[in-house]
């Protein structure tokens, strides 16, 4: 009787054992789920916002004379233009990539990161159009390696597109 009771007891214990060891690796796989997918969520606003300068309706208005001078003016598309490129520079976008960079992620993507954050100083609407849109596709193209090598990063840890709502 004593040693059934015992068998039974250990049984018990290695079963909450397995289940707290379960429970760990799965709230360690859920943070890293949440951990990628904020620093995806960060690539994939700022992409929207390039896209949105890109095709915005008063972009090469900012760029020239005239579009600087009605940039200054409320209710014009150069105005809005210049509001959206800002939009871009934004320091949330930029307080996003910083924390980036002290996550366990951001290990990783620190050479990206880096770039993303130096590159930002070089979108200035007094340059050519020609330097300008180059820039904004360096910038672009950036984001996206480091958005893939995020995603390739999570394969890591067990995590799939799926998981992160890609």
């Amino acid at each position: 009787q004593h040693f059934k009771e015992s068998q039974e007891l250990k049984g018990l214990l290695a079963s909450s054992l397995i289940g707290q060891r379960n429970f760990k690796e799965e709230s360690a796989r859920a943070d890293k789920v949440t951990q990628i997918g904020g620093v995806i969520s960060t690539f994939d606003n700022a992409l929207r916002q390039i896209d949105k300068v890109q095709n915005h309706p008063g972009r090469y208005n900012g760029l020239d004379l005239a579009g600087a001078a009605a940039s200054h003016i409320p209710n014009t598309d150069a105005y809005d233009y210049k509001a959206a490129l800002q939009g871009l520079k934004d320091t949330q976008f930029m307080a996003n990539i910083s924390a980036i960079k002290g996550s366990g992620i951001g290990r990783i993507l620190l050479p990206e990161v880096s770039k993303i954050q130096n590159s930002m100083g070089v979108l200035d609407t007094h340059q050519s159009k020609a330097q300008f849109d180059q820039n904004l596709n360096n910038l672009k193209a950036m984001i996206l390696a480091a958005k893939q090598r995020a995603l390739k990063s999570a394969g890591q840890y067990g995590i799939n597109k799926q998981d992160l709502g890609e």
